[in-house]
């Protein structure tokens, strides 16, 4: 009895370390799972946002009066960044804020959008505002600090999560005008202007 009560100690010496490790290691996934779905909400937000911000100063007839206005041609499609506050609860997002525990060490990089309008033509006539659509591209990241007893077996002091999707709309008319060819660029231009001379259409994106 007295030698199988003794087998104890060695046996909580050995495995205790290990186990602790064990837990403090699925503490810190779990920190990064949450910072993972954090991020994926972020870019959606930020997708949604890019449609319903502003949706008459694109989709009307402001809009291609602009286009045939403006020396420099298309005008830039609405594209709001990743909100930083989906990794904290805090705004856009209503609610309380998250504790210390869910919320990343520090959002790095700051969430970014690339919006570089890209142009589909599915075919058909190039008059059909149906058969153009544009994509919009938005990404988001945050890092979260890795323990230091840690830090050796993941090999980063810091563990990082990413987010980024494309999101399609319909073109804007000043799009579709850009992409049709030159004969209906000019009635179009003709119909808004009677007493001008049409200039050359711009490039389609």
């Amino acid at each position: 009895m007295r030698y199988q009560r003794g087998q104890t100690l060695p046996e909580t010496v050995l495995f205790l370390p290990i186990l602790l490790l064990a837990t403090f290691a699925v503490i810190y996934f779990s920190q990064l799972g949450v910072a993972n779905e954090r991020a994926q909400l972020g870019v959606r937000y930020g997708g949604l946002t890019s449609f319903v911000s502003q949706p008459t100063a694109y989709y009307s007839a402001t809009d291609i009066y602009a286009f045939y206005e403006s020396a420099a041609g298309l005008t830039a499609a609405p594209c709001p960044t990743a909100p930083p506050g989906a990794y904290t609860d805090s705004a856009p997002f209503p609610g309380p804020s998250s504790a210390p525990y869910w919320t990343p060490a520090q959002i790095q990089p700051a969430p970014t959008s690339n919006c570089s309008l890209v142009v589909k033509n599915l075919g058909g006539a190039s008059f059909l505002a149906t058969h153009y659509f544009s994509a919009t591209q938005v990404s988001t990241g945050a890092t979260i600090a890795v323990p230091p007893y840690l830090q050796s077996l993941v090999g980063s002091t810091f563990g990082q999560v990413s987010a980024s999707e494309s999101f399609v709309h319909p073109a804007y008319p000043a799009v579709i005008l850009a992409c049709t060819n030159q004969q209906v660029y000019n009635r179009a231009f003709g119909a808004l202007f009677p007493n001008a001379s049409p200039p050359p259409a711009p490039p389609c994106p």
